[in-house]
C-alpha cells in the first residue's frame, strides 16, 4: 500500500489551472494571434499609421488580459467554494482500489474506474471521466513512493501519460 497526504495551497492550484488552459493547441493558437494583433498596431504609435487600429488593439489587449485574469479569478473562486481543495487529503493506493479521504469525505475506486491518469512536472492528475479528477501535487510526495505508484499505474493498463 501506498499512502500520500497532500494539502494543496491557492497558488500551486492557480498554477495547475494556468497550465491546463494554455498548453491547449487552441489556446496557444489564439495567444499567438492576440499578441501579432498587438504587434501589428505598434507601427500606428511609431508614425507609421494614418488608421487608429482599434481592432487590433481590442482584439489583442482583450485575450491578453483577459483571459488570464479570468483564470486566476476562476480559479480563486473555485478554491474558496470547493471545501474539498482546501481540506488535507490522504490518498491510499493499493493493488485493488485507490482510497481518497479528506476531513469531510472518504471515496474508494476500483482502479477499473479510473479514465485516465496524466503526469505533470509537479502533478499527477487522476481522472474519473474527462472532466473529474483527484489532483496530487507532486512536491508533497516522497520520490521513492511516486516512481512505485507509476508502476503500479503501468501494471494497471490504465491509459496513462507518464513522464519518464
Amino acid at each position: 500500500m501506498l499512502q500520500f497526504i497532500i494539502k494543496i495551497r491557492l497558488e500551486d492550484y492557480r498554477k495547475l489551472l494556468f497550465i491546463q488552459v494554455f498548453r491547449k493547441p487552441a489556446m496557444i493558437f489564439i495567444m499567438v494571434i492576440a499578441i501579432l494583433n498587438l504587434i501589428f498596431a505598434v507601427p500606428y504609435f511609431l508614425g507609421n499609421y494614418s488608421d487608429f487600429p482599434i481592432f487590433n488593439i481590442m482584439f489583442g489587449l482583450l485575450v491578453v488580459v483577459l483571459i488570464p485574469y479570468s483564470v486566476l479569478r476562476q480559479s480563486k473562486n473555485t478554491f474558496k467554494i470547493n471545501k474539498f481543495l482546501q481540506e488535507q487529503i490522504r490518498y491510499e493506493f493499493t493493488e485493488d482500489q485507490v482510497s481518497v479521504s479528506g476531513e469531510t469525505f472518504n471515496s474508494n475506486y476500483k482502479w477499473d474506474n479510473i479514465f485516465k491518469i496524466e503526469e505533470l512536472k509537479d502533478w499527477l492528475i487522476i481522472y474519473h471521466d474527462k472532466i473529474v479528477a483527484n489532483i496530487l501535487f507532486k512536491p508533497q510526495m516522497d520520490s521513492k513512493d511516486l516512481k512505485e505508484l507509476k508502476e503500479m499505474i503501468l501494471r494497471k493498463n490504465i491509459k496513462s501519460k507518464l513522464l519518464k
